[in-house]
């Protein structure tokens, strides 16, 4: 009966070293699209972000990124910086699965230059996306958000913007992927 619950408790701790989370630090370069509120005066513009994210759960996972922008104004010349630094949290539906949605809500900071004005102010996200693995390094991703910031500059004279901002990236893990450790054999 010992040997029988000894087998038993040691197949159980390789059961769950095999299903252990992969936790690695990740970094996540994107290019992104703004469609700029009509209140900004701005057409709708490229720019590019990168991330540095870790899992902290099975599903939930935490970024500190960093995205900019630049908008050209619809009327005159001259163009529109948006630069935000945030925190994320990333809500992972299947971190195991090759494919999966997952939800993000973030709060930071937007930095806002404007020709005659510039300010840094609140900004708050909230989006939905889809990750897909290609290998286990590296995963395609794609999200679009819905970016309301305070217009700390106060541009236009608008209290405040909403922004739909659509991100295409990838998620690189960084270091080596923990193997699970090999199975006992049984000794009977």
């Amino acid at each position: 009966r010992i040997k029988t619950l000894v087998l038993l408790i040691a197949l159980a701790g390789t059961t769950l070293q095999a299903q252990a989370m992969d936790d690695r630090l990740y970094v996540a370069p994107s290019a992104n699209y703004t469609f700029s509120d009509n209140d900004r005066r701005a057409d709708d513009g490229w720019g590019a972000g990168v991330s540095l994210g870790k899992p902290v759960t099975r599903n939930l996972n935490l970024e500190l990124g960093l995205t900019g922008s630049s908008l050209d104004y619809k009327t005159g010349g001259g163009d529109y910086g948006l630069t935000s630094l945030g925190v994320d949290a990333v809500y992972l539906l299947n971190r195991d699965a090759d494919f999966t949605p997952y939800g993000v809500l973030g709060l930071g900071v937007l930095r806002t230059d404007i020709p005659g004005g510039d300010d840094t102010g609140l900004m708050a996200n909230v989006g939905l996306g889809i990750m897909k693995r290609l290998t286990d390094n590296v995963s395609l991703r794609a999200d679009a958000r819905y970016r309301w910031d305070n217009n700390a500059a106060n541009a236009f004279n608008a209290n405040n913007f909403g922004d739909v901002v659509v991100s295409v990236g990838l998620n690189i893990a960084l270091g080596q992927k923990v193997q699970p450790a090999a199975k006992p054999v049984p000794v009977m």
